[in-house]
Protein backbone atom coordinates (compact mmCIF):
# COMPACT_ATOMS: atom_id res chain seq x y z
CA UNK A 1 0.00 0.00 0.00
CA UNK A 2 1.35 3.41 -0.95
CA UNK A 3 -0.08 6.06 1.38
CA UNK A 4 1.66 9.33 0.54
CA UNK A 5 -0.89 11.63 2.19
CA UNK A 6 -2.34 14.88 0.80
CA UNK A 7 -0.15 17.31 -1.12
CA UNK A 8 -0.88 20.94 -2.03
CA UNK A 9 -0.52 21.33 -5.81
CA UNK A 10 -1.71 24.91 -6.16
CA UNK A 11 1.74 26.01 -7.32
CA UNK A 12 1.47 24.26 -10.69
CA UNK A 13 0.40 27.37 -12.63
CA UNK A 14 3.14 29.44 -10.96
CA UNK A 15 5.80 26.99 -12.12
CA UNK A 16 4.50 27.11 -15.69
CA UNK A 17 4.68 30.91 -15.73
CA UNK A 18 8.36 30.61 -14.90
CA UNK A 19 8.84 28.21 -17.80
CA UNK A 20 9.34 25.26 -15.48
CA UNK A 21 7.49 21.95 -15.47
CA UNK A 22 5.29 21.45 -12.40
CA UNK A 23 5.84 18.30 -10.37
CA UNK A 24 2.53 16.70 -11.40
CA UNK A 25 3.28 17.18 -15.09
CA UNK A 26 6.81 15.83 -14.67
CA UNK A 27 5.57 12.71 -12.90
CA UNK A 28 2.93 12.14 -15.57
CA UNK A 29 5.44 12.44 -18.41
CA UNK A 30 7.87 10.14 -16.61
CA UNK A 31 5.11 7.57 -16.09
CA UNK A 32 4.09 7.67 -19.76
CA UNK A 33 7.73 7.30 -20.79
CA UNK A 34 8.09 4.23 -18.55
CA UNK A 35 4.95 2.77 -20.15
CA UNK A 36 6.21 3.43 -23.68
CA UNK A 37 9.51 1.73 -22.76
CA UNK A 38 7.68 -1.34 -21.47
CA UNK A 39 8.51 -0.54 -17.84
CA UNK A 40 4.97 -1.13 -16.64
CA UNK A 41 5.64 -1.61 -12.92
CA UNK A 42 7.46 1.72 -12.71
CA UNK A 43 4.64 3.39 -14.64
CA UNK A 44 1.99 2.04 -12.26
CA UNK A 45 3.85 3.38 -9.21
CA UNK A 46 4.04 6.88 -10.69
CA UNK A 47 0.40 6.89 -11.83
CA UNK A 48 -0.66 5.79 -8.34
CA UNK A 49 1.44 8.61 -6.85
CA UNK A 50 -0.30 11.11 -9.14
CA UNK A 51 -3.78 9.99 -8.14
CA UNK A 52 -3.02 9.95 -4.41
CA UNK A 53 -0.90 13.08 -4.13
CA UNK A 54 -2.16 15.28 -6.97
CA UNK A 55 -5.88 14.50 -7.07
CA UNK A 56 -6.81 18.00 -8.23
CA UNK A 57 -4.44 17.84 -11.20
CA UNK A 58 -5.56 17.20 -14.77
CA UNK A 59 -2.71 14.68 -14.98
CA UNK A 60 -4.18 12.61 -12.17
CA UNK A 61 -7.37 12.26 -14.21
CA UNK A 62 -5.38 11.27 -17.31
CA UNK A 63 -3.57 8.62 -15.28
CA UNK A 64 -6.67 6.39 -15.15
CA UNK A 65 -6.68 5.96 -18.92
CA UNK A 66 -3.03 4.95 -18.97
CA UNK A 67 -3.44 2.56 -16.06
CA UNK A 68 -5.93 0.58 -18.13
CA UNK A 69 -3.45 0.55 -21.02
CA UNK A 70 -0.71 -0.72 -18.70
CA UNK A 71 -2.79 -3.65 -17.45
CA UNK A 72 -3.89 -4.38 -21.01
CA UNK A 73 -0.22 -4.35 -22.08
CA UNK A 74 0.66 -6.80 -19.30
CA UNK A 75 -2.18 -8.99 -20.58
CA UNK A 76 -1.26 -8.87 -24.28
CA UNK A 77 2.46 -9.47 -23.80
CA UNK A 78 1.84 -12.76 -22.04
CA UNK A 79 -0.76 -13.85 -24.60
CA UNK A 80 1.57 -13.09 -27.51
CA UNK A 81 4.30 -15.19 -25.91
CA UNK A 82 1.84 -18.03 -25.36
CA UNK A 83 0.66 -17.90 -28.99
CA UNK A 84 4.21 -18.47 -30.27
CA UNK A 85 4.44 -21.87 -28.57
CA UNK A 86 2.93 -25.01 -30.10
CA UNK A 87 2.38 -28.68 -29.23
CA UNK A 88 2.57 -30.03 -25.68
CA UNK A 89 4.56 -27.03 -24.55
CA UNK A 90 1.71 -24.85 -25.80
CA UNK A 91 -0.78 -26.77 -23.65
CA UNK A 92 1.42 -26.37 -20.58
CA UNK A 93 1.96 -22.72 -21.35
CA UNK A 94 -1.77 -22.22 -21.96
CA UNK A 95 -2.70 -23.33 -18.45
CA UNK A 96 0.16 -21.33 -16.96
CA UNK A 97 -1.06 -18.33 -18.93
CA UNK A 98 -4.58 -18.67 -17.52
CA UNK A 99 -3.11 -18.57 -14.01
CA UNK A 100 -0.97 -15.56 -14.92
CA UNK A 101 -3.99 -13.65 -16.19
CA UNK A 102 -5.92 -14.57 -13.04
CA UNK A 103 -3.10 -13.13 -10.89
CA UNK A 104 -3.02 -10.04 -13.08
CA UNK A 105 -6.73 -9.41 -12.46
CA UNK A 106 -6.20 -9.85 -8.73
CA UNK A 107 -3.22 -7.46 -8.79
CA UNK A 108 -5.29 -4.83 -10.60
CA UNK A 109 -8.05 -5.09 -8.01
CA UNK A 110 -5.57 -4.75 -5.16
CA UNK A 111 -3.94 -1.79 -6.93
CA UNK A 112 -7.17 0.21 -6.89
CA UNK A 113 -8.02 -0.91 -3.36
CA UNK A 114 -4.71 0.54 -2.21
CA UNK A 115 -5.48 3.81 -3.97
CA UNK A 116 -8.96 3.99 -2.44
CA UNK A 117 -7.65 3.35 1.07
CA UNK A 118 -5.15 6.21 0.61
CA UNK A 119 -7.77 8.81 -0.36
CA UNK A 120 -10.14 10.81 1.81
CA UNK A 121 -13.82 9.91 1.38
CA UNK A 122 -14.57 13.28 -0.24
CA UNK A 123 -11.65 13.13 -2.69
CA UNK A 124 -12.59 14.45 -6.15
CA UNK A 125 -11.33 11.22 -7.77
CA UNK A 126 -13.16 8.77 -5.51
CA UNK A 127 -15.94 8.13 -8.06
CA UNK A 128 -13.34 7.26 -10.70
CA UNK A 129 -11.55 4.91 -8.33
CA UNK A 130 -14.86 3.22 -7.43
CA UNK A 131 -15.71 2.70 -11.11
CA UNK A 132 -12.38 0.97 -11.65
CA UNK A 133 -12.87 -1.09 -8.50
CA UNK A 134 -16.23 -2.21 -9.84
CA UNK A 135 -14.65 -3.18 -13.16
CA UNK A 136 -11.99 -5.35 -11.53
CA UNK A 137 -14.40 -6.85 -8.99
CA UNK A 138 -16.46 -8.11 -11.90
CA UNK A 139 -13.39 -9.29 -13.81
CA UNK A 140 -12.39 -11.28 -10.71
CA UNK A 141 -15.91 -12.73 -10.42
CA UNK A 142 -16.41 -11.36 -6.88
CA UNK A 143 -20.17 -11.58 -7.25
CA UNK A 144 -21.48 -10.37 -3.90
CA UNK A 145 -18.98 -7.50 -3.80
CA UNK A 146 -19.76 -6.62 -7.42
CA UNK A 147 -23.49 -6.28 -6.89
CA UNK A 148 -22.98 -4.32 -3.68
CA UNK A 149 -20.64 -1.91 -5.50
CA UNK A 150 -23.18 -1.47 -8.33
CA UNK A 151 -25.90 -0.58 -5.82
CA UNK A 152 -23.58 1.76 -3.92
CA UNK A 153 -22.56 3.69 -7.05
CA UNK A 154 -26.03 3.83 -8.63
CA UNK A 155 -27.52 5.25 -5.43
CA UNK A 156 -24.73 7.80 -4.99
CA UNK A 157 -24.66 11.40 -6.21
CA UNK A 158 -23.03 10.89 -9.62
CA UNK A 159 -23.84 12.35 -13.08
CA UNK A 160 -26.88 10.83 -14.80
CA UNK A 161 -24.78 9.73 -17.78
CA UNK A 162 -22.54 7.63 -15.57
CA UNK A 163 -25.50 6.35 -13.53
CA UNK A 164 -27.31 5.13 -16.67
CA UNK A 165 -24.11 3.45 -17.86
CA UNK A 166 -23.81 1.63 -14.56
CA UNK A 167 -27.46 0.53 -14.70
CA UNK A 168 -26.85 -0.85 -18.21
CA UNK A 169 -23.75 -2.68 -16.99
CA UNK A 170 -25.68 -4.12 -14.06
CA UNK A 171 -28.29 -5.45 -16.50
CA UNK A 172 -25.54 -7.18 -18.51
CA UNK A 173 -24.09 -8.51 -15.27
CA UNK A 174 -27.47 -10.00 -14.38
CA UNK A 175 -27.71 -11.62 -17.82
CA UNK A 176 -24.23 -13.06 -18.22
CA UNK A 177 -23.10 -13.76 -14.65
CA UNK A 178 -26.21 -14.27 -12.52
CA UNK A 179 -28.76 -15.51 -15.07
CA UNK A 180 -31.26 -13.05 -13.57
CA UNK A 181 -33.14 -12.25 -16.78
CA UNK A 182 -36.17 -10.72 -15.06
CA UNK A 183 -33.96 -8.35 -13.10
CA UNK A 184 -32.09 -7.38 -16.26
CA UNK A 185 -35.29 -6.70 -18.20
CA UNK A 186 -36.58 -4.39 -15.44
CA UNK A 187 -33.37 -2.34 -15.60
CA UNK A 188 -33.29 -2.26 -19.41
CA UNK A 189 -36.93 -1.18 -19.71
CA UNK A 190 -36.22 1.82 -17.50
CA UNK A 191 -33.24 2.80 -19.69
CA UNK A 192 -35.07 2.16 -22.97
CA UNK A 193 -37.68 4.79 -22.08
CA UNK A 194 -35.03 7.50 -21.79
CA UNK A 195 -33.52 9.53 -24.63
CA UNK A 196 -29.73 9.18 -24.59
CA UNK A 197 -26.92 7.11 -26.11
CA UNK A 198 -27.51 4.17 -23.80
CA UNK A 199 -31.24 3.96 -24.61
CA UNK A 200 -30.55 2.48 -28.06
CA UNK A 201 -28.25 -0.16 -26.58
CA UNK A 202 -30.88 -0.99 -23.95
CA UNK A 203 -33.50 -1.47 -26.67
CA UNK A 204 -31.11 -3.65 -28.70
CA UNK A 205 -30.45 -5.77 -25.62
CA UNK A 206 -34.18 -6.19 -24.97
CA UNK A 207 -34.64 -7.34 -28.57
CA UNK A 208 -31.75 -9.78 -28.15
CA UNK A 209 -33.34 -11.22 -25.01
CA UNK A 210 -36.59 -11.74 -26.88
CA UNK A 211 -34.98 -13.24 -29.98
CA UNK A 212 -31.34 -14.20 -29.50
CA UNK A 213 -30.94 -15.27 -33.13
CA UNK A 214 -32.12 -11.98 -34.64
CA UNK A 215 -29.24 -10.69 -36.85
CA UNK A 216 -28.02 -7.17 -36.17
CA UNK A 217 -26.91 -4.66 -38.79
CA UNK A 218 -23.76 -6.13 -40.42
CA UNK A 219 -20.73 -3.92 -41.04
CA UNK A 220 -20.30 -5.22 -44.60
CA UNK A 221 -22.45 -6.80 -47.35
CA UNK A 222 -21.16 -10.34 -46.74
CA UNK A 223 -23.64 -12.83 -45.29
CA UNK A 224 -23.90 -13.20 -41.55
CA UNK A 225 -24.11 -16.63 -39.92
CA UNK A 226 -24.91 -16.96 -36.26
CA UNK A 227 -22.86 -19.53 -34.38
CA UNK A 228 -25.13 -22.35 -33.25
CA UNK A 229 -25.28 -23.35 -29.62
CA UNK A 230 -22.70 -26.07 -29.00
CA UNK A 231 -20.39 -24.78 -31.72
CA UNK A 232 -19.18 -21.75 -29.78
CA UNK A 233 -20.57 -19.30 -27.29
CA UNK A 234 -19.76 -15.61 -27.17
CA UNK A 235 -20.63 -13.35 -24.26
CA UNK A 236 -20.26 -9.58 -24.58
CA UNK A 237 -19.81 -7.55 -21.42
CA UNK A 238 -19.67 -3.83 -22.12
CA UNK A 239 -18.57 -1.33 -19.47
CA UNK A 240 -19.47 2.14 -20.77
CA UNK A 241 -18.47 5.03 -18.56
CA UNK A 242 -17.07 8.50 -19.22
CA UNK A 243 -13.99 7.92 -17.06
CA UNK A 244 -12.44 4.85 -18.62
CA UNK A 245 -13.92 3.19 -21.70
CA UNK A 246 -13.20 -0.52 -21.74
CA UNK A 247 -15.02 -3.51 -23.15
CA UNK A 248 -14.38 -7.07 -22.03
CA UNK A 249 -15.19 -9.86 -24.48
CA UNK A 250 -15.58 -13.32 -22.94
CA UNK A 251 -16.01 -16.36 -25.14
CA UNK A 252 -15.80 -20.15 -24.98
CA UNK A 253 -14.44 -22.24 -27.85
CA UNK A 254 -15.34 -25.96 -28.04
CA UNK A 255 -12.33 -26.78 -30.24
CA UNK A 256 -8.87 -25.37 -30.90
CA UNK A 257 -8.93 -23.27 -34.06
CA UNK A 258 -8.19 -19.98 -35.78
CA UNK A 259 -10.12 -17.14 -34.18
CA UNK A 260 -10.57 -13.56 -35.37
CA UNK A 261 -12.13 -10.75 -33.31
CA UNK A 262 -12.52 -7.31 -34.93
CA UNK A 263 -14.30 -4.04 -34.18
CA UNK A 264 -16.04 -2.03 -36.94
CA UNK A 265 -17.69 1.36 -36.85
CA UNK A 266 -21.35 1.71 -37.75
CA UNK A 267 -20.43 2.34 -41.42
CA UNK A 268 -18.59 -0.94 -41.71
CA UNK A 269 -15.02 0.39 -41.54
CA UNK A 270 -12.54 -1.68 -39.55
CA UNK A 271 -11.46 0.04 -36.33
CA UNK A 272 -9.18 -2.54 -34.73
CA UNK A 273 -8.22 -6.21 -34.87
CA UNK A 274 -8.11 -7.60 -31.33
CA UNK A 275 -7.37 -11.25 -32.11
CA UNK A 276 -6.18 -13.03 -35.25
CA UNK A 277 -4.51 -16.27 -34.22
CA UNK A 278 -5.06 -19.86 -33.20
CA UNK A 279 -6.65 -20.31 -29.78
CA UNK A 280 -7.02 -23.47 -27.75
CA UNK A 281 -10.45 -24.72 -26.80
CA UNK A 282 -11.83 -23.36 -23.56
CA UNK A 283 -12.65 -19.97 -22.10
CA UNK A 284 -10.88 -16.77 -23.17
CA UNK A 285 -11.10 -13.01 -22.55
CA UNK A 286 -10.01 -9.98 -24.54
CA UNK A 287 -10.11 -6.29 -23.58
CA UNK A 288 -10.70 -3.36 -25.91
CA UNK A 289 -9.67 -0.06 -24.34
CA UNK A 290 -11.24 2.08 -27.07
CA UNK A 291 -8.22 2.47 -29.37
CA UNK A 292 -7.98 1.80 -33.10
CA UNK A 293 -5.27 -0.09 -35.02
CA UNK A 294 -3.04 3.00 -34.87
CA UNK A 295 -3.32 3.43 -31.09
CA UNK A 296 -5.63 6.44 -31.40
CA UNK A 297 -8.65 6.89 -29.11
CA UNK A 298 -11.99 6.28 -30.84
CA UNK A 299 -15.08 8.44 -30.45
CA UNK A 300 -18.10 7.57 -28.32
CA UNK A 301 -20.86 5.73 -30.14
CA UNK A 302 -22.16 2.37 -31.32
CA UNK A 303 -19.68 -0.11 -32.78
CA UNK A 304 -20.00 -3.61 -34.18
CA UNK A 305 -17.94 -6.51 -32.89
CA UNK A 306 -17.34 -9.36 -35.36
CA UNK A 307 -16.20 -12.83 -34.36
CA UNK A 308 -14.98 -15.28 -37.03
CA UNK A 309 -14.51 -18.92 -36.06
CA UNK A 310 -14.74 -22.23 -37.95
CA UNK A 311 -15.88 -20.49 -41.14
CA UNK A 312 -18.78 -18.73 -39.45
CA UNK A 313 -19.36 -15.12 -38.44
CA UNK A 314 -21.18 -13.63 -35.46
CA UNK A 315 -21.81 -9.90 -35.04
CA UNK A 316 -23.23 -7.74 -32.29
CA UNK A 317 -23.53 -4.03 -31.47
CA UNK A 318 -21.64 -2.61 -28.52
CA UNK A 319 -21.63 0.84 -26.94
CA UNK A 320 -18.50 2.88 -26.25
CA UNK A 321 -19.08 5.88 -23.98
CA UNK A 322 -16.46 8.39 -22.86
Amino acid sequence: MYNYGPVNTSGGTFYKRLGLIAEDERKFKDAVKHFENGENSEALLLFKDLIINYSESEYAKKAFYYIMLVFEDFDKNGMNEAAEIRGEDYKKNYHAEKERRKRLREDALEYFREIKSSLNADNVLMDRVDVHLLYWLERNDRRSETEAKYDELISSDIPNELKDGLIFNKALYYIHRKNNIDGAIALLLDLANKDNDISESARDQLIALGDAERPLTPPSPQATQTLDEGEATLVFENYPNPFNPATTFSFHLPETGHFVLKIYDIRGREVVTLVDRELMKGSHEEIWSGQDNFGMATASGVYICQLSYQGKIFRKKILLAR
